[in-house]
């Protein structure tokens, strides 16, 4: 599955060199082991914290750092099917969890996402 999310966060355009890039593909991958991680976020972000050695706070502000320069430079098409209105950057809980929901289905179904 972290290929499967990998490999999703990099076609959207997600720069592989920001540490919300692997916050946030920690965070997926967290979101789709722990099912009910999806309803308490704060958890998750602790979660990662800890991998990490930094504070779920800043995971969050990583994350939604990277989601908003991912939105500026991204694949356009690509970004618009996550992120739905391009005008402003997305919730990033509602990020985390359609990405994880799509990941899961290609692993669970084998579907692929067209772009």
């Amino acid at each position: 599955m972290k290929n499967k999310a990998t490999k999703l966060l990099l076609d959207l355009g997600m720069p592989p060199e920001l540490a919300g890039y692997l916050y946030a593909r920690e965070a997926i991958l967290i979101t789709i082991d722990t099912p009910n991680s999806a309803y308490r976020w704060c958890d998750t972000y602790d979660k990662v914290a800890e991998k990490f050695s930094t504070t779920g706070k800043r995971v969050e502000r990583s994350i939604r750092h990277v989601l908003k320069k991912t939105q500026e430079n991204g694949t356009i098409e690509y970004v618009e099917m996550f992120y739905g209105n391009i005008t402003k950057p997305p919730i990033v809980s509602r990020f985390l969890a359609t990405v994880a929901e799509h990941v899961k289905m290609q692993e669970d179904y084998h579907v692929e996402i067209q772009k």
